[in-house]
């Protein structure tokens, strides 16, 4: 009995080790299972002919997410560094995060990277009120949004302010004005007040660029994402650089910097600040970017000291903190799963090793 009992101790202790070592692998399994069990799809993105992303999901389908096509030109526009002569220019500063996001299975090329910015410049929206936007048209479930989704159309200040970012990249590699055009455009009209058509909240009395923006719902009772939040912020800060520009920037930052409180939940971080609570992958987002030269400041230490413990113990501070959802419930069975067939094959081993004496 005895026995048995250290064999079910160090199989508790492997799997939460190895659990805690392959996190954001198995909860990114997981998805991919769960999605080929109920439509026979295993990947949640493909990628159409002329090499942008097409997403799944199995609540909507298939879709097309304007923050993915800016997400893989950004990364497409990586093999145009080496010729870039100012890399210390801030909108070509290196993205950290992208270890946390999905890469392309596809060759990085200028080819795909300017598909990508043509993409953008093409499919940018004027709303009759002098903003353009890089509209979602399709709905999008959110729990803890106003009515719980986001009716289409809608737009994100978190899309338009990173699109920034990929069209000042692609300015500098094919030097077409169209390009920085779109740049204006984005960057004036994410810094407008949601009321007019923008995407500019206030969180605690600061300014803050909602990720999230349904026309019809509260804007008081929005979502106020912390990453959304910062990479608009990369967005303009590249842009006022970019044109000698002392603007919003400062205050963004300010803000970012006031509110960083509202995100944390003791070693594990809020997602936004209507309590929506971070998954593994949001949470080394948020910690990732709160690490990033781009934004680092002394005032974030505290909170990357503990934000960064979450990321050592990722797998029980996510069944701790994480959002009750399948995905969490799944990662839980799969650890429990993990245990039984461990102490499964070590006690087989065990008897076998006995009859062999």
């Amino acid at each position: 009995m005895k026995s048995n009992k250290n064999i079910i101790l160090f199989s508790i202790l492997v799997c939460f080790v190895f659990f805690n070592l392959f996190s954001g692998f198995i909860y990114d399994f997981n998805s991919s299972l769960r999605t080929f069990l109920k439509d026979g799809k295993y990947s949640r993105t493909e990628f159409s002919f002329d090499g942008l992303p097409i997403k799944y999901s199995p609540r909507i389908g298939l879709y097309r997410s304007p923050f993915y096509v800016v997400h893989y030109g950004l990364q497409y526009s990586e093999v145009f560094r080496p010729k870039v002569k100012k890399t210390n220019s801030y909108h070509w500063l290196p993205d950290h995060t992208m270890q946390f996001w999905p890469k392309s299975p596809l060759e990085p090329s200028l080819e795909l990277f300017k598909r990508s910015a043509d993409w953008v410049v093409e499919n940018v929206q004027e709303d009759g009120r002098g903003n353009v936007h890089l509209m979602y048209r399709f709905d999008w479930p959110y729990p803890n949004y106003p009515n719980g989704w986001l009716k289409s159309p809608w737009w994100s200040g978190l899309t338009d302010g990173h699109a920034i970012t990929l069209m000042l990249r692609a300015w500098d590699c094919f030097s077409d004005e169209r390009y920085l055009d779109v740049a204006q455009k984005l960057y004036e009209s994410t810094l407008r007040p949601v009321s007019e058509g923008g995407s500019l909240v206030f969180l605690n009395g600061l300014p803050w660029i909602e990720e999230y923006v349904d026309p019809s719902a509260d804007e008081t009772k929005m979502s106020k994402v912390l990453n959304g939040m910062v990479y608009a912020y990369f967005g303009i800060k590249g842009f006022e650089e970019f044109y000698g520009i002392d603007g919003y920037a400062k205050l963004l930052e300010e803000s970012i910097l006031s509110n960083i409180d509202v995100f944390r939940l003791g070693n594990w971080s809020y997602y936004d600040a209507i309590e929506s609570r971070s998954n593994i992958k949001y949470h080394n987002v948020n910690l990732a970017l709160l690490e990033d030269d781009r934004l680092r400041s002394d005032k974030f230490e505290d909170v990357i000291r503990k934000w960064r413990v979450g990321r050592k113990l990722s797998a029980i501070m996510f069944l701790i903190y994480g959002p009750k959802t399948y995905a969490y419930y799944h990662f839980l069975i799969s650890y429990f799963f993990a245990v039984f067939l461990l102490y499964y094959i070590l006690t087989k081993i065990r008897r076998f090793l006995n009859v062999s004496k």
